[in-house]
């Protein structure tokens, strides 16, 4: 799709509520998978809570980029610059946020599909005490509600609950991670000023123009291998930032993956300040007949396997019918009646898990035989297993 033709798709766009419609896959089946550091993982969500480190890693970025002089007048550096933006920006105790995005159903936040079509993304994100004077990543509570499509997952600052209305499916864990990377303006600006100081980065402007500025970085991606690329942070890709110079508050994103091309994969429709937001927007009404799941205990024979051998299980499981199986290694009773509608018939081989990418987990090559009506097929991909969630063990997150 070219860069102009979804501008004027992006642009267009105002409706930020669009019908829920059904995704091919349950994204997050248990607790553990909710990115509790992106996360509730390094990917809702990035929903990630920002530690101890990033508050070095500023002052390392603030020397980097002392050097670097936009037209803000003399001895005003672009690093002095984007904090005051970034102050700014975070001093709304709330934000509304509007995006549109080239993804994917049924896949994380930070999922790109270069091919896909654009989806909307709709956050409510509010900070607590996160004014002038206090940076983004020093902020370790508030509440969040944030849509895509097919789920919908909200934080009203004691939990954090996933819903999935199109299967009837949702999952509660405790405690809070705000989705800050993603959708917190002042975080943005926070990452484009640490990512700045990264080997291969660009920063080009500020360029002021009409009362805005606007500053473009461009960054090389995070290598993968034994898959292709699949989210934002594994692509080379180029940033810009908008922003006001009476208030100096963030006005718009957009970002492009420089792959094969310039495609603009993201773009802000809207971003509002807030000066509270309505508690009735963290808090969810589900229906009477919601399905609720959890990561169910394990048998020991099955806790102590190693990932290849889970994978392996998952299959064989899959081939025999096994739905109990099929939910202790961490599929949902949506996601297991997907699994068993596959017909798989027979496990080739099972290869060395991986690791790659910024995934928390690891991959699992695999390649089955399956069989559906008179067709018979060879499914050969990569089983996507995690073992940060409570019991310590490898389960199930994707792949199939």
């Amino acid at each position: 799709m070219r860069d102009g033709k979804l501008a004027r798709q992006l642009r267009a766009v105002r409706d930020p509520n669009p019908p829920l419609d059904l995704a091919d896959r349950l994204e997050k089946t248990i607790p553990g998978s909710f990115r509790q550091r992106e996360r509730m993982a390094g990917r809702m969500f990035t929903m990630a809570k920002i530690g101890a480190t990033a508050a070095a890693v500023m002052a390392f970025v603030w020397g980097a980029l002392a050097f670097l002089s936009g037209p803000t007048g003399p001895g005003v550096s672009v690093a002095a610059m984007l904090d005051q933006v970034a102050r700014a920006s975070g001093s709304a105790p709330a934000v509304h946020i509007v995006m549109r995005v080239l993804s994917r159903q049924g896949e994380d936040f930070s999922f790109v599909d270069l091919g896909g079509e654009p989806q909307t993304f709709e956050a409510w994100i509010e900070m607590p005490g996160a004014g002038d004077g206090m940076s983004s990543v020093e902020v370790t509570h508030g509440r969040a509600r944030v849509t895509k499509g097919d789920r919908v997952r909200a934080c009203d600052g004691r939990e954090t609950i996933a819903w999935f209305p199109s299967w009837g499916e949702a999952i509660r864990s405790e405690g809070c991670a705000v989705e800050v990377e993603t959708f917190w303006p002042a975080a943005w600006v926070r990452q484009l000023m640490a990512a700045a100081t990264v080997a291969g980065a660009e920063v080009h402007g500020p360029v002021e123009e009409r009362g805005t500025a606007r500053l473009i970085l461009r960054e090389p991606g995070v290598g993968v291998s034994g898959r292709a690329k699949a989210f934002l942070q594994e692509f080379n890709r180029e940033t810009e930032l908008t922003w006001t110079l009476g208030n100096n508050r963030l006005t718009g994103l957009r970002r492009w993956v420089l792959e094969g091309g310039r495609h603009l994969v993201a773009e802000t429709v809207t971003i509002e300040y807030l000066d509270a937001a309505d508690d009735a927007m963290f808090r969810l009404d589900l229906p009477a007949d919601v399905r609720w799941v959890t990561l169910r205990e394990a048998p020991e024979a099955l806790a102590e396997l190693g990932p290849r051998d889970v994978a392996r299980r998952f299959f064989e499981a899959a081939i025999a019918g096994d739905r109990d199986t099929l939910g202790v290694l961490g599929a949902s009773p949506h996601f297991v009646e997907s699994v068993l509608g596959m017909g798989f018939k027979a496990v080739v081989s099972i290869g060395e898990p991986f690791r790659t990418g910024l995934y928390p987990g690891v991959y699992v090559p695999y390649e089955v035989r399956a069989r559906q009506g008179d067709a018979a097929r060879t499914v050969k991909y990569n089983l996507a297993l995690r073992d940060d969630n409570p019991q310590h063990r490898w389960v199930f997150d994707g792949g199939i």
